[in-house]
């Protein structure tokens, strides 16, 4: 079973002076297999005392925080990917044996668009079943007078 892992950044938390340094990183380790993905969040906190390279709030993107994840989390982020891994191992070793994944109840049905050769193997196929469907009317003899 090969399993994804996908850090997700949820949230950057400010000090509350204007200045714009992140204090605290929330974030999200999904990890996904067959259908089923199981959730992990957490959060970091960063030094803010001595900053090195300061990059300006506007400035921050996706990539840099999730290296500054990594380089504060990286053991913990890599122990909570073989969690991870053991839950969905553990779920899908249940839910394969004994369940079914269907759609949920309240949800329409998917809408399949039809082909050209759709359309045309359906009818045909109506065609030939109509064809097989002919019934015969039982031929009634009349009776022979006899002499």
């Amino acid at each position: 079973m090969e399993v994804e892992h996908q850090l997700i950044i949820k949230q950057l938390d400010q000090l509350n002076n204007d200045s714009g340094i992140v204090k605290y990183i929330c974030y999200e380790l999904i990890s996904s297999a067959e259908n089923r993905s199981v959730k992990w969040s957490g959060f970091i906190e960063l030094d803010t005392d001595n900053i090195e390279d300061f990059i300006s709030y506007e400035n921050l993107t996706e990539e840099v925080i999730l290296d500054w994840t990594y380089a504060h989390n990286s053991d913990k982020i890599e122990k909570q990917k073989l969690m991870n891994e053991e839950r969905l191992n553990a779920i899908l070793s249940v839910v394969n044996a004994t369940t079914k994944n269907q759609r949920l109840p309240w949800e329409p049905e998917p809408v399949v668009e039809e082909t050209e050769e759709q359309v045309i193997e359906e009818s045909q196929s109506s065609l030939e079943s109509q064809e097989e469907e002919v019934i015969e009317e039982p031929v009634l003899e009349e009776p022979q007078e006899q002499t």
